[in-house]
């Protein structure tokens, strides 16, 4: 398998063993804010759920930006300090009204998911814009992928 396709295959396998991700917005006064969400892949998209009354929420709505991570537990990490990780920078749109993401979810998150529809919870989903890490480290300082160079840090 050449250098791209492997490095497009980490890409995908990644996030399969992640149930949430950390998301990083802006607030309306400039200050970043870092929280997490449960979240599902569904047809090469992400898709969160969320509270109206969740601050997230409220810079969704201001902004329509955010970044994603997904980062290696630290227990699995064979050096802390080069921990397995993939940002992106994400447009996010919301509400999204799609009974098949609905069903992802359930299938996923079980019938808590239809208790929190049911409540002030919106699904949204986060589309990437940008990769900003590769998830493993390497030997070499940098790897190129699609045109573009990947700095692992």
């Amino acid at each position: 398998m050449n250098k791209e396709l492997n490095a497009q295959y980490e890409l995908d396998q990644f996030t399969h063993n992640f149930q949430s991700c950390v998301i990083a917005t802006k607030t309306e006064n400039q200050m970043p804010y870092t929280s997490y969400a449960p979240f599902i892949k569904f047809e090469n998209s992400y898709y969160i759920i969320i509270s109206k009354i969740a601050k997230h929420y409220e810079n969704f709505v201001n902004e329509g930006i955010a970044n994603i991570l997904f980062i290696e537990d630290e227990k699995d990490a064979q050096n802390i300090f080069f921990r397995k990780r993939l940002s992106y920078l994400v447009d996010v749109v919301l509400p999204i009204d799609n009974d098949h993401v609905k069903t992802e979810f359930t299938k996923v998150f079980g019938n808590m998911i239809n208790m929190l529809l049911g409540m002030d919870f919106q699904s949204c989903v986060i589309a990437t814009k940008t990769e900003n890490q590769m998830p493993y480290t390497s030997y070499a300082p940098f790897i190129k992928f699609e045109n573009s160079y990947y700095i692992i840090i």
